[in-house]
């Protein structure tokens, strides 16, 4: 069948409901566009679409392209990511994910990119299709809720205890509620850095952000509606801060921070519970926990904990595959070169 790339900048009108209609997330949407523009400096978000004979997509990605921001780099430098594989407008169309990969690599190439990046997020498992196209992939776990179930049956899937420990953070007077994004915001960026920081201690990597309160970029899936901010407080101090992204049937658990009182008292467990519930009642049909690196099932790693965590809550754990390819090899080299020689020299 035919095909072409269409690549804009700008959404289509009619963006979001196609991906709805075809079961794409959050991470294909224009808000979350609008959201990585402004938390990645110099970064300009692509809307793909694969076109066929018809009007409608055949597939459809949302890409991001930057450049080095020094000036005898940007030539050189370009880099095209996805947050989460491409979506097809029929189930099960790997075809046309695979053929809408290969044309971006032809579009990316045109452009200057020198790397292009798919990740997971949200994403069943494709290693055949990103393998099949020299991708080198790696691999990543995320843990799911099918919300089709009673709350009997969601407290039947966890371990029992967890739901032990339910039961001592409602007796000891935790409680969850939605917050304001002026306060809300500043106080889950500051449990997050505490969040940050033991899991660094345990070998993993940081993350978080630190720039301006004002600008964050969380405020954008808030302010569309597209998030939703909720604290679990004890003795009346936030303990435990997350954001709940909602589009389509999927719910993300996107941010969040816990100190140690909240992991004392099981807060953020009664926070993800009651978050399962509601989004449940409102007639989601998929809840993420968000994931983790598929090395942390083994005891020891620094994100077994996580692991441990969210397993614990009955999750289905799915196995996700993100991938990297070298549209310029040679290209790459001479530059990770250049920078090593740079770095060695300050």
């Amino acid at each position: 069948m035919a095909s072409r790339l269409v690549a804009e900048a700008v959404a289509p009108s009619g963006w979001d409901a196609w991906l709805k209609a075809a079961g794409g997330s959050l991470f294909h949407c224009t808000v979350w566009a609008e959201y990585v523009a402004s938390a990645v400096r110099g970064c300009v978000p692509f809307f793909l679409r694969l076109m066929g004979e018809g009007e409608a997509p055949r597939a459809m990605a949302l890409a991001f392209h930057a450049r080095s921001s020094r000036r005898w780099l940007a030539p050189f430098t370009g880099r095209l990511w996805l947050d989460s594989q491409p979506v097809a407008a029929s189930a099960g169309d790997t075809d046309s994910v695979r053929a809408l990969l290969l044309e971006m690599e032809s579009w990316a190439r045109a452009t200057g990119v020198v790397e292009v990046s798919v990740g997971s997020y949200a994403s069943p498992d494709s290693t055949g299709v990103l393998q099949t196209l020299g991708y080198r992939t790696q691999k990543r776990l995320e843990f799911e809720f099918d919300l089709r179930r009673s709350d009997a049956e969601l407290l039947q899937s966890m371990a029992e205890s967890r739901r032990r420990r339910l039961g001592q953070a409602r007796r000891g007077g935790v409680n969850v509620m939605d917050l304001d994004p002026e306060i809300g915001l500043r106080e889950m960026r500051r449990l997050e850095a505490v969040t940050s920081e033991r899991i660094a201690q345990q070998g993993g990597p940081r993350f978080g952000y630190t720039g301006d309160p004002d600008r964050d970029p969380a405020r954008i899936l808030l302010e569309h509606g597209f998030g939703r901010l909720v604290g679990a407080l004890v003795d009346g101090r936030l303990v435990s801060v997350g954001i709940f992204t909602h589009f389509g049937s999927l719910v993300h658990n996107t941010h969040g921070g816990h100190d140690q009182r909240a992991l004392e008292t099981n807060a953020s467990t009664l926070m993800l519970w009651e978050m399962l519930r509601q989004y449940r009642d409102l007639g989601a049909q998929r809840f993420s926990l968000g994931g983790c690196a598929s090395g942390a099932a083994e005891p020891g790693t620094a994100e077994h904990g996580i692991y441990l965590y969210k397993k614990a809550f009955g999750a289905t754990c799915l196995s996700c595959t993100s991938g990297t390819r070298l549209l310029r090899p040679l290209t790459y080299r001479a530059i990770t070169r250049m920078r090593q020689l740079a770095n060695m020299r300050n």
